[in-house]
């Protein structure tokens, strides 16, 4: 499983959130996890995002199944 840490440009609630999940879904066959200070979500699920409690600035990892994946992931954070 590939791994990628970002740090969030944004505070991920209500509309950044739900954006994120229509992108993963969007752009993901399969699962792809975000987690937050050792606790792992499912990048898919709006629920799973919004109880990480992201905030602007904090470091987050995303788990791929494959580099093929992880290269999507700037598209997946695009909220323009």
């Amino acid at each position: 499983m590939a791994a990628k840490e970002v740090v969030s440009s944004c505070t991920l609630t209500g509309r950044y959130a739900a954006e994120l999940v229509k992108n993963a879904n969007e752009f993901f066959k399969y699962s792809v996890y975000c987690s937050k200070d050792g606790r792992r979500v499912s990048a898919k699920s709006l629920l799973g995002i919004l109880s990480l409690g992201v905030m602007e600035g904090e470091r987050i990892t995303f788990y791929f199944y494959s580099e093929e994946d992880s290269k999507k992931l700037d598209r997946v954070l695009n909220f323009n």
